[in-house]
């Protein structure tokens, strides 16, 4: 069976994919903008384990510290990012 959609059948995708595009857009902007107050050597570490992929072994290596040192550090920048985060009504 062959299924066509009319202009007005396919609106509300449009409007739905349109929506979610924006909300990806101001996450990304929320992310970019929490991320921007961490501390430098904070930003390195999201970078290389988040952007560049790379393990914590191999991170360990390259800023010269230990592989249990830097779990802990990714922890608690998560655990700052999430509250960074947060819709403002959840801070209350």
């Amino acid at each position: 069976e062959i299924y066509t959609l009319s202009l007005h059948d396919a609106l509300p995708i449009s409007l739905a994919v349109l929506i979610e595009a924006e909300h990806q857009e101001v996450m990304a902007v929320s992310v970019k903008t929490a991320i921007s107050t961490l501390k430098e050597e904070d930003r390195v570490l999201v970078h290389l384990f988040y952007v560049e992929g790379k393990g914590l072994a191999e991170i360990a290596d390259v800023l010269k510290t230990s592989r249990d040192v830097l779990k802990m550090r990714l922890f608690r920048v998560r655990r700052k990012l999430a509250i960074l985060l947060e819709p403002d009504d959840d801070r209350e």
